[in-house]
């Protein structure tokens, strides 16, 4: 329970720290995070893998890594849910002067959100497994 609550909290404040980026993003005030992505190796891309990835990891470990179905194959709802929202998330960029559309930086998105929904099941996994030895 505590750590359910603790994972949620830490789901939102980070929701909330990637809503911050894009609206200043959006209002074309991103260069004010320049001076911390020029310290980040690949900059841009690895931004996108590991923001988007980390969200995913938290959605997926705050819904329990709940999955769904289409025909015979087995979704995380959470990194449907992240997939979703940041594909719409970029694709808007088109319609805002300050910001561009890469299919580049959707690839990295993409990629994040499936290393990191690998990454929620055997987390969640060896949660489990200690759980059940107590």
């Amino acid at each position: 329970m505590v750590r359910s609550n603790m994972i949620r909290g830490l789901t939102v404040t980070f929701g909330l720290f990637l809503a911050l980026i894009v609206l200043l993003a959006d209002l074309g005030l991103a260069d004010r995070l320049i001076w911390l992505m020029d310290k980040i190796p690949g900059q841009d891309f690895t931004g996108h893998f590991l923001l988007l990835g980390m969200l995913t990891l938290l959605v997926n470990l705050s819904l329990n890594v709940a999955t769904f179905r289409i025909g015979s194959l087995r979704l995380l709802k959470g990194s449907v849910i992240i997939a979703i929202i940041f594909t719409l998330e970029e694709f808007s960029q088109r319609a805002i002067a300050s910001r561009g559309f890469a299919l580049r930086d959707l690839a990295a998105n993409f990629l994040g959100i499936l290393v990191f929904s690998w990454v929620s099941v055997w987390v969640h996994a060896q949660w489990t497994q200690r759980h059940d030895r107590r």
